[in-house]
């Protein structure tokens, strides 16, 4: 299992038509409107890094999202 922390910026006025977008994206598994220099966080799991791609592709996807940053976790 592959799990990404995505941080999200998105433009004035659209974090609320972002936050439902991500809503109908499988493999998103939690989401968060939070403060700084990006406004949502999002946890995305999939099977492998292919998996990952297509759904990081999806969030980008959306209008509204500006700009991402993506963290691939390491296990331990």
């Amino acid at each position: 299992m592959a799990i990404v922390f995505m941080l999200v910026e998105v433009e004035t006025g659209k974090i609320h038509d972002v936050l439902e977008k991500l809503k109908g994206i499988d493999g998103v598994k939690e989401y968060y409107a939070i403060t700084g220099p990006y406004d949502i966080i999002v946890r995305i799991a999939a099977d492998d890094m292919e998996g990952i791609k297509g759904i990081i592709e999806k969030i980008q996807g959306i209008p509204g999202v500006t700009r991402t940053l993506s963290s691939i976790t390491l296990p331990f």
